[in-house]
């Protein structure tokens, strides 16, 4: 998972009586001082009230309250789009299981807000006073207690139905990989294969394991025909390159990839804004 994070910072502590203000990180930038007048006024549109922090390194956040983390947890077009992501792939998967026998073909999803929701660590991890850390992300995943993401069980059940085997891979380090094992079980969500990061955080070679049979350990080549992720890097051979590419590009959004929304973190943060 790659996560960064900007820093808000409020800079005059008098501009509206009985507001909340927030000390900006050290060595940030700061706005000048508002010129003396008769009644509290908000800064200039053209003075910057959020001064960009130091990113977070790749794949971690540091703590932050934002409209991401509010809007999965509280809006009702999150669910919509995340079952509605979901009965596509149902779909796809449906037609390209006809005409196959079973344990020929196979799906891959990622984990973590994909199928299990981890936004009440997000949301925790805001409103406390300590930053992101390997070893808080760690005492959370530990509590199994991550529920499951609108959508994906009904899928993951169907899959089995039709015969398909179910391979999860994640960049949760292979320490966690227990732990995401029973929280799994815990939601009653089927698979087959969990293949948690030992080095490296891609996952070309994990999807071809999927392919090959080395990740359920027959060595039985399967058709993959379908992947969902919420992050471009689920997909095999994409990254947020793919922005600049052609509509033609995505030709497989929708019909074999299928991408889950995520505004809380991501890849996408460490490209340039436009």
């Amino acid at each position: 998972m790659n996560r960064s994070n900007l820093s808000l910072a409020l800079v005059s502590a008098a501009l509206f009586a009985g507001a909340c203000a927030t000390n900006p990180r050290p060595g940030a930038p700061q706005p000048p001082p508002a010129a003396p007048i008769a009644a509290p006024q908000p800064p200039p549109a053209s003075t910057p009230a959020t001064p960009p922090s130091a990113p977070a390194p790749p794949g971690r956040p540091t703590a932050q309250l934002g409209d991401g983390v509010r809007w999965l947890r509280s809006a009702a077009e999150y669910r919509a789009i995340a079952i509605s992501t979901y009965r596509a792939a149902d779909d796809a998967v449906t037609n390209a299981a006809k005409g196959r026998s079973r344990d020929t073909w196979a799906v891959v999803l990622d984990a973590d807000e994909t199928v299990l929701d981890n936004s009440v660590f997000q949301r925790d991890l805001a409103q406390g006073d300590a930053p992101f850390s390997e070893e808080l992300w760690a005492t959370f995943a530990r509590t199994r207690s991550s529920v499951s993401v609108p959508g994906a069980r009904d899928f993951l059940d169907h899959v089995r139905e039709l015969g398909g085997r179910i391979a999860i891979v994640t960049n949760r380090w292979s320490n966690l990989c227990e732990d995401t094992k029973e929280n799994f079980r815990i939601q009653n969500l089927p698979w087959d294969a969990m293949l948690c990061r030992v080095d490296t955080g891609d996952k070309n070679p994990r999807f071809e394991a999927v392919a090959t049979g080395a990740a359920f350990g027959d060595g039985e080549t399967r058709a993959v025909v379908a992947f969902v992720g919420d992050n471009i890097q689920d997909f095999p051979a994409l990254k947020q390159s793919l922005r600049d590419e052609p509509d033609s590009a995505f030709e497989a959004f929708g019909r074999r990839f299928f991408v889950l929304p995520n505004p809380m973190y991501g890849s996408w943060q460490q490209v340039p804004a436009r």
